[in-house]
């Protein structure tokens, strides 16, 4: 885990303390010296400290999130509700207020370990490369990073540099035709702005094999192929 604290003597008790838990830690002071670590490994979950010199924790937090999944406590000095509120919408896992005692930090440090892959488990896995839609028999739908998280794709993503559309950007998390998108306003789930006039459980979005039937089996619409073209 990663500790970026810039008041020294804050940083070394909790470091000690951690690690005296059987915690592996890694210290730092500032921002930069943060990145620079981050550039070659990966981390399980980070201790940021809110006000410091340079870039603050809410900058550090988002930069974070965009290079690798990880948990992420707030330490804030102040105490006040708008750092909470902040912190909390950015996507911080919890926050401790400073001066914090060490089993609180360390309480709320297992707390969201539990619920964060390790870091040596957080890299994408390979996904299966399709599996039978149960409602309908004989298609396949295609997934090939049905395994993969939307904080490792755009992990990939950025890590790789790969190109990808800038309406992303703009909240069009799901992208189709232009009739059939819109943006998604905070708190809608990603795929709202996809068929937002059909009922949630009719869409059906991605890539599908509809394998021939068999003989003596009825392949999926043909009845209703039959009556269209009737």
């Amino acid at each position: 885990m990663l500790l970026v604290e810039d008041d020294a003597s804050i940083r070394e008790v909790a470091t000690l303390g951690l690690e005296q838990a059987g915690l592996n830690v890694t210290a730092v002071g500032d921002a930069a010296s943060m990145r620079a670590l981050a550039e070659h490994e990966t981390f399980q979950l980070a201790i940021l400290d809110i006000a410091m010199p340079g870039e603050d924790g809410l900058s550090l937090a988002r930069w974070l999130r965009s290079q690798m999944p990880i948990g992420i406590i707030f330490a804030t000095a102040s105490g006040t509700s708008i750092d909470r509120i902040v912190g909390l919408e950015i996507g911080a896992d919890d926050y401790v207020v400073k001066p914090y005692e060490l089993r609180e930090l360390l309480a709320r440090v297992r707390s969201v370990l539990r619920r964060v892959p390790a870091a040596s488990e957080s890299q994408p896995r390979a996904a299966s490369t399709g599996e039978p839609d149960a409602p309908r028999p004989g298609l396949t739908k295609i997934n090939p990073i049905a395994d993969w998280s939307v904080d490792q794709v755009w992990a990939y993503i950025k890590e790789n540099d790969v190109p990808y559309n800038k309406l992303h950007d703009r909240n069009f998390p799901s992208i189709g035709c232009s009739p059939c998108t819109r943006p998604v306003a905070a708190g809608e789930d990603i795929r709202a702005g996809r068929w937002w006039w059909e009922l949630p459980e009719q869409k059906e979005c991605g890539l599908h094999v509809n394998h021939p039937a068999r003989a003596g089996e009825s392949r999926p619409g043909a009845n209703d192929d039959k009556a269209a073209a009737s």
